[in-house]
């Protein structure tokens, strides 16, 4: 991919412009054109943890700095990673108010377009344990990090749903058992990675010094985004975001659509214990959610939850 830039090739061009003068971490990234201006604006950094709707919540920061005549649910679905670039190329960025700067979260960040040597992701799609320790100070010093964490086996259902392609022969019968078996079983055997870091537990995300301090409840994710942007000094519109949120209930899966958490047996339910073993102890450190049998609808919502 053009603007993918490779860790190493990072490293030697530094070393370059160092010899030429020394310059501190923030100059030298910003010589380089991978981060935004980032002086002036409120203190929270998104650790985008995979399948947990990482997309969403970036359009939180992204929406308030486009022209109004751009603000579409186009802008939300950049799968090809190439949205800061076609923002910025197309001059597509208004103003801010009150002088704040840009503030891109997640993918929508160049600098974190960067793939890691550890994991073969984007450092977006990566824990933050595993980035280089002057994108991980650059992105989060001096700000409060959060995430979105969610129930393990509606997280192991999404993902069956979000990737009909992945799983194509499975989706033709709605066979999700077989697709969580699968893909987990490939993770078990030493595939962590694949599918880019999208099966990675949540709790790594979690880890270490730069990794995620605040959790979003999914039980409640409109409310729980809304008091920690508010704690913060964040406009947030509940009623888009829940458009967003309700959209994506009602397209996600096509034909596969009615599966949700309580539409796998107890075989997967297993496998998903024993993988995700840390997601259900961060649940229920985090939020006091700690029967690991419990099969709870997405965002308190019955569409969530189809066989109900």
């Amino acid at each position: 991919m053009a603007h993918v830039f490779n860790v190493f090739l990072l490293g030697a061009l530094l070393v370059v412009i160092d010899a030429i003068q020394p310059l501190s971490i923030n100059d030298r990234l910003n010589q380089l054109g991978l981060i935004e201006t980032t002086e002036k604006k409120q203190d929270l950094a998104f650790v985008s943890v995979p399948e947990n709707f990482p997309i969403m919540v970036e359009a939180i920061s992204i929406l308030r700095d486009l022209h109004e005549n751009h603000v579409n649910d186009d802008v939300l679905h950049h799968q090809d990673q190439d949205l800061w670039f076609k923002l910025h190329n197309q001059n597509l960025w208004s103003t801010p108010e009150d002088d704040k700067a840009v503030q891109l979260w997640g993918h929508a960040s160049p600098m974190l377009r960067v793939v890691s040597q550890v994991t073969g992701c984007h450092l977006a799609d990566t824990p933050p344990m595993y980035w280089p320790q002057m994108f991980a100070q650059k992105y989060m010093d001096n700000k409060t990090t959060f995430a979105v964490l969610q129930d393990p086996y509606t997280r192991v259902v999404d993902f069956f749903k979000q990737n009909p392609v992945v799983f194509a022969e499975e989706t033709k019968t709605c066979d999700v058992d077989s697709a969580v078996q699968k893909s987990l079983g490939r993770w078990i055997s030493g595939e962590k990675y694949e599918n880019n870091c999208a099966l990675i537990p949540q709790s790594e995300y979690f880890e270490g010094q730069y990794g995620a301090k605040l959790a979003i409840d999914t039980r409640n994710m409109t409310g729980s985004l809304d008091a920690i942007m508010k704690q913060h000094g964040y406009d947030f519109n509940k009623d888009r975001f829940e458009a967003l949120l309700e959209g994506n209930r009602r397209t996600a899966g096509g034909s596969c659509h009615h599966l949700w958490a309580g539409s796998l047996s107890n075989y997967s339910k297993k496998l998903v214990k024993y993988v995700y073993e840390n997601d259900f102890k961060l649940l229920c450190a985090q939020f006091d959610y700690c029967d690991r049998d419990e099969t709870p609808c997405f965002d308190n919502s019955p569409g969530a939850c189809q066989a109900q």
